[in-house]
């Protein structure tokens, strides 16, 4: 397990998000076609065509979902560590005045 810094810790989990929800977007445009809609040609006629997203170099899309609810619950108990600091920070300046 990896101790980090709050701010550090949710940095590494925004940057782990936007790489995962990156790499199912783009899983998802080459399975369906393009973004304006328009389906992406694939074989016909033969029993063994296997579509995109079946691929075996498609990415496991129920890793990265979990993976990004982990990547949340990080974020957010990086944001309550900050806010403690900060709350503990003000505690400790109030004592000394």
């Amino acid at each position: 397990m990896e101790i980090r810094s709050d701010l550090a810790g949710f940095r590494a989990a925004e940057q782990s998000m936007a790489k995962r929800s990156e790499r199912i977007a783009q899983a998802t445009l080459d399975a369906v076609g393009s973004p304006d809609g328009q389906i992406a040609p694939q074989a016909t006629g033969s029993a063994s065509s296997v579509p995109s997203a079946l691929a075996p170099r498609s990415p496991d899309f129920v890793s990265d979902v979990v993976g990004m609810t982990t990547d949340r619950l990080a974020g957010a108990y990086d944001i309550k560590a900050m806010k403690v600091r900060d709350r503990m920070m003000g505690d400790l300046l109030d004592l000394i005045r």
